[in-house]
C-alpha cells in the first residue's frame, strides 16, 4: 500500500494531522477522567525553578496546557492563557504551559518571542505528557482548587471558551 504524501495529508486537514500527532504519544494515563485527582509531577520552568503540580498550587484553579513549538493552534491558546492570567490571577487562576518533547534551547526563544508572562514548564522527555494521556496537541486540563480534574480539552479552545470554563471551577 502506498503511503500518503504531504499534499494528501494537508488535503485531509487537521483531523488527519491530529491523528498523526497522536501516534507519537503512548497513552499510559489515557484513563484520566473528570473528577479524578490530577497525577502529581514536578517539572522545571524556564527560570530553572521546580514546580510540583498539584501540590504547590493547592487552593488555586490551574490550567495545564500541553503544547509544542510546531503546533500553530497552541500559540493562540497560550496567548489566551496569558491574558486570563492577568485578568484572573488575583482570583487564584494559574496557567502552566507544559512543553512536550522539546529542549530548552528551542522553547526559551520561542516563548520569549510570544512575550508570555506566565510559567512554561519543560517536559523534555514527554514523561508527564504520557502520564496524563496526552494524545495530541494542544491538550488542556483544568484543575480545581483541590487538584481534581474538572475539564479535559482535547484540541484547540478559543479565548472565550477558556474563560467560561475557568470561571465555572471553584
Amino acid at each position: 500500500m502506498k503511503r500518503p504524501g504531504i499534499r494528501q495529508l494537508l488535503r485531509w486537514g487537521l483531523p488527519a494531522l491530529a491523528m498523526v500527532v497522536s501516534l507519537g504519544f503512548p497513552s499510559a494515563g489515557s484513563g484520566l477522567r473528570i473528577g479524578d485527582p490530577a497525577p502529581a509531577f514536578g517539572l522545571s520552568d524556564l527560570a530553572g525553578d521546580r514546580v510540583v503540580v498539584p501540590g504547590d498550587l493547592q487552593g488555586r484553579v490551574v490550567a495545564l496546557h500541553y503544547w509544542a513549538s510546531w503546533c500553530p493552534s497552541c500559540v493562540e491558546e497560550m496567548k489566551a492563557l496569558d491574558e486570563l492570567a492577568g485578568a484572573l490571577g488575583e482570583r487564584g487562576f494559574v496557567p502552566l504551559s507544559v512543553n512536550v518533547g522539546e529542549e530548552r534551547r528551542v522553547v526559551e526563544p520561542y516563548v520569549r518571542s510570544l512575550g508570555l508572562k506566565y510559567r512554561v514548564l519543560l517536559d523534555s522527555n514527554s514523561a508527564v505528557a504520557r502520564n496524563y494521556g496526552v494524545s495530541g496537541l494542544p491538550m488542556t486540563f483544568i484543575l480545581d482548587r483541590g487538584g481534581m480534574i474538572r475539564y479535559k480539552i482535547v484540541g484547540e479552545v478559543n479565548r472565550e471558551g477558556l474563560r467560561r470554563l475557568v470561571m465555572t471551577v471553584r
